[in-house]
């Protein structure tokens, strides 16, 4: 047990002192995350995770908890978020949705795999344009502007890191060949910025989907949750379609797991009852391209090995251009 995770225990066991609701399981805990750790347990009988934030204990914090909580209160009547039960200075409780990620979901491929995948594919869809379209308080855009920009706009937030993004195509070996996705997406950039501003989910990997045999369930994970517009959105869950095992060596990269897009258009225009119009699609494009230059930026400031991951994300960039060839 790591120092993080005790510290998880210690704060779950003075909640249970401080309040005979709570009690912790004896169950198994769930995988750990990078910047929290997660405990089971039960409140008003009814099981809970406590999730423990992890980046609370250091300086210049993200503020991922507080992230989290607004983003679920401000989706609460979704249904498609888990409930927020309680709050706390460093962990929140949330209802232990049954089921498992999609991640693990793929492992478990069989002869009904591909149309239980169409059919619960449809209803991510769905999920999507109902967060897509929440209507947004201005005390939850004010709350969320304090959080998370740091006093820029979005379109400076945006900016900057195009910008850095720029940089890092002249400077960085295995990244020269990838300006073309940054004027793709400044082409589109302007009639983006003009489209209602939405709260949005930023990481949408596999991971973060919770199913079981009958489907979807709910998304998970919402310590990054970001001011954005509809594109801006749905090109972060683009992003998330297609999962390279980071394990593969440069040259023998493959898609490994895939949610199918027409699946969750096909959902997203049921919810909508609207279609999604080629400029749109053209958009999210740009968008999905946007959502990995963030990933690429965040890697780089972080001083990572760039020779091993320029070629990942550079297969990811290939499969958006396969898309609009």
């Amino acid at each position: 047990m790591d120092s993080y995770l005790k510290l998880a225990y210690e704060a779950g066991r003075k909640f249970a002192s401080d309040n005979s609701l709570f009690s912790i399981s004896n169950e198994k805990p769930l995988s750990q995350g990078n910047k929290n750790r997660v405990i089971r347990g039960y409140y008003n009988n009814k099981p809970v995770i406590l999730k423990f934030y992890t980046d609370l204990l250091k300086p210049n914090s993200f503020k991922r908890k507080s992230t989290e909580s607004l983003f679920l209160r401000h989706a609460a009547a979704s249904g498609v978020v888990p409930e927020l039960v309680f709050e706390s200075d460093n962990f929140i409780l949330i209802e232990e949705i049954t089921g498992y990620s999609l991640e693990q979901k793929f492992s478990q491929f069989n002869l009904n795999f591909n149309n239980w995948l169409s059919r619960t594919a449809i209803n991510i869809g769905s999920a999507h344009a109902c967060l897509a379209n929440l209507l947004v308080s201005q005390e939850i855009f004010s709350n969320f502007d304090n959080l998370c920009s740091y006093g820029k706009t979005l379109e400076q937030n945006i900016n900057d890191i195009l910008e850095t993004s720029l940089i890092i195509c002249k400077e960085v070996e295995g990244f020269h060949d990838l300006l073309n996705t940054i004027d793709y997406i400044y082409k589109y950039l302007g009639e983006i910025l003009n489209q209602p501003r939405i709260i949005y989910k930023y990481d949408n990997n596999l991971g973060n989907t919770i199913v079981n045999n009958r489907g979807f369930q709910r998304f998970i994970d919402f310590e990054e949750c970001y001011e954005g517009t509809k594109a801006i959105y749905l090109g972060a869950v683009f992003d998330c379609l297609h999962q390279i095992p980071w394990n593969q060596p440069a040259d023998k990269l493959t898609i490994r797991q895939s949610l199918p897009w027409e699946y969750i258009k096909q959902g997203y225009e049921l919810y909508t009852k609207e279609p999604i119009s080629s400029s749109l699609l053209e958009q999210i494009i740009a968008m999905a391209m946007f959502n990995a230059w963030f990933r690429i930026k965040r890697t780089w400031k972080a001083n990572l090995d760039m020779s091993f991951w320029s070629p990942r994300f550079c297969k990811r960039l290939e499969t958006y251009w396969d898309m609009i060839a």
